[in-house]
């Protein structure tokens, strides 16, 4: 979803509202579970919504960067239950990178992985030079 002034913004509010959609069902349905199986839960559901294809859309605006990082501020709270202590805090205890890192991250798997396999229909060398 790409406005007339070519803005991913409303792509990025559409990802949020699924993934706070999933997130508020995962919340639901599985109120008296532990933290690692909530930890579970929010990896394999939300966060995998908040990077499908960020190759293509990753962010570069502060408020799209804070709209998606706030979705997993608000997992983390919940996932420990603890409404009290940082974010980064929170994420050390969970073992997760920050969104913006793990989308990066995802990045650089993507362009080792299309150096390491090459495709038949796209060349990464018509678009990546090493000197």
């Amino acid at each position: 979803m790409v406005r007339g002034d070519l803005s991913w913004t409303d792509h990025y509010s559409h990802i949020c509202s699924k993934a706070y959609s999933v997130l508020y069902m995962i919340r639901r349905s599985f109120s008296t579970v532990d933290v690692i199986v909530k930890r579970w839960l929010y990896v394999s559901m939300v966060r995998s919504k908040l990077s499908y294809c960020s190759q293509l859309w990753h962010p570069n605006l502060k408020k799209d960067i804070l709209a998606l990082e706030r979705v997993q501020r608000r997992a983390s709270k919940y996932i420990l239950e603890d409404y009290t202590s940082s974010y980064k805090d929170r994420l050390v205890s969970l073992s997760l990178l920050p969104l913006m890192y793990w989308l990066e991250l995802n990045d650089v798997m993507y362009l080792v992985s299309a150096l390491k396999n090459p495709s038949d229909n796209v060349s990464i060398f018509q678009y990546v030079s090493f000197c």
